[in-house]
């Protein structure tokens, strides 16, 4: 149920709506989509039906053009919506929504985008379309189901044409692939899928809060390396930890220096959303500074520095779980000279859906100049594809992702920092499972068997 912004930030030229509707039709046919239904011959309530055999079976994908900008204020769009809606609880379809623009983008998205929903704009959705029927009673969880199946496009006639040309440029899709043919020997057993990401459990119960100085509130702080470990808002200074005695005196008004309650009363909405998922972001970082890593802020990445040039590859020890080294140094060609080192980074992120939080990892290959010093650039690009591939996620891949979690303590109660987070790891499971059409081995190790071997990585030095 995304939100598509296939148009960007720009206006386009307009077609009338017949033109606009072919460009659509053929948009989709070349995802695999067949017309079955057309308003413009046939005269149907739905502008267009669609099927996908190969994605949905026999499910219909219903779609609404609209030439126009649409406004979630339209009374006509929110009485068109609420019918969809009622037909829907007949009988179950896809609903694609194209539309040349639309009204403030951003209330669209905290509806229609599940990584930027919002209950408040959800239920302000829900209950304008109830309004439009005034006697019937419609159930607010099936309707957020149907919003949740919904795709909103905002697309031009010259955006949707750049797009079509893309796409048989590059051959992107090829629809007549047969994607499905069941040739793997399934096996109707559940099969748990791991995932990488990690819902919040349990929140700290206090924070540390003081002013900054205004001639510091700015600037000369987040020069400082442990910067990220801080929550900067509203002129304020936020923490999980105790707040250092240098930072205190050398960047805020100490006398205002307090225990407060873990969530300040007059943060509320998007300002308390944000909040937290920055108070979160930081006591990853912290996690991470315990036990030594640095924090790239540009990348979003924690990595271990190496800095015993004599030892060639750095490792760490995690309860449970294999030794592993989290660094590398590569020498110059015939040489033990430095030439670059190669780091296992952790990338994160943090994220809200429906006042709940999660944070989502995975494993970033990382070069620096000196085991400290982040490379960037061609030179980094270069390195980056020697060392593909970049998404082999089989068991051994899945396994240095979870090493790394625990390596920085995520999962681990810390009794000297009792003021935590909690985190808990989603897990899925499918009702079946393939026996055999394994693409690769899964305990096949890229780093062990295959990086060792590359030695062309540059005619010369990377710091040459």
């Amino acid at each position: 149920m995304p939100f598509f912004n296939l148009e960007g930030e720009r206006e386009a030229t307009t077609q009338n709506s017949e033109e606009y509707g072919k460009k659509i039709i053929e948009y989709l046919n070349l995802h695999g989509y067949y017309l079955e239904h057309d308003s413009n011959v046939e005269g149907c309530f739905q502008d267009k039906i669609f099927r996908n055999r190969k994605l949905d079976g026999n499910k219909k994908t219903v779609v609404e053009v609209k030439d126009t900008k649409l406004s979630l204020s339209d009374n006509s769009f929110l009485r068109e919506y609420g019918n969809y809606f009622k037909i829907n609880l007949k009988e179950e379809f896809n609903l694609f929504i194209f539309a040349k623009n639309v009204a403030s983008a951003d209330k669209w998205k905290r509806i229609f985008d599940l990584s930027k929903q919002k209950d408040e704009n959800l239920k302000d959705f829900f209950s304008k379309i109830s309004e439009e029927f005034i006697d019937s009673s419609l159930d607010y969880e099936l309707f957020t189901k149907f919003v949740n199946s919904t795709k909103v496009f905002r697309v031009t006639y010259d955006k949707l044409y750049q797009k079509i040309e893309q796409i048989k440029r590059d051959n992107v899709f090829d629809s007549g692939a047969e994607y499905l043919v069941e040739d793997e020997n399934l096996v109707y057993k559940n099969e748990k899928i791991d995932s990488n990401i990690f819902q919040v459990t349990k929140f700290p119960e206090k924070l540390y809060s003081v002013k900054l100085k205004t001639n510091n509130r700015f600037n000369s702080f987040w020069n400082l390396s442990t910067a990220d470990k801080y929550v900067q808002f509203k002129g304020k200074l936020y923490s999980t930890r105790v707040i250092s005695d240098d930072v205190l005196n050398n960047y805020c008004d100490d006398s205002t220096y307090e225990e407060i309650n873990f969530l300040p009363s007059s943060f509320d909405g998007e300002e308390k959303t944000r909040f937290i998922q920055m108070i979160i972001r930081s006591y990853i970082i912290c996690k991470g500074f315990d036990v030594g890593c640095y924090y790239d802020r540009k990348k979003k990445i924690l990595y271990f520095p190496h800095k015993k040039h004599y030892i060639e590859r750095q490792k760490r020890e995690v309860e449970g779980m294999k030794t592993r080294y989290v660094s590398r140094i590569f020498y110059s060609k015939g040489t033990k000279n430095l030439n670059f080192v190669f780091h296992r980074a952790l990338k994160f992120e943090v994220i809200s859906i429906l006042d709940n939080y999660f944070a989502t990892f995975d494993v970033f290959k990382l070069f620096s100049t000196d085991g400290k010093t982040v490379m960037l650039g061609e030179k980094a690009k270069k390195l980056s594809y020697k060392f593909a591939p970049t998404k082999a996620y089989n068991n051994e891949e899945k396994n240095k992702l979870f090493f790394l979690v625990k390596a920085i303590g995520l999962l681990k109660y810390d009794l000297f920092h009792r003021n935590n987070f909690s985190f808990k790891q989603l897990t899925f499971s499918m009702p079946c499972k393939a026996e055999f059409g394994e693409i690769f081995d899964e305990n096949f190790d890229y780093e062990e068997n295959i990086y060792p071997t590359l030695r062309d990585y540059f005619e010369g030095d990377v710091n040459d």
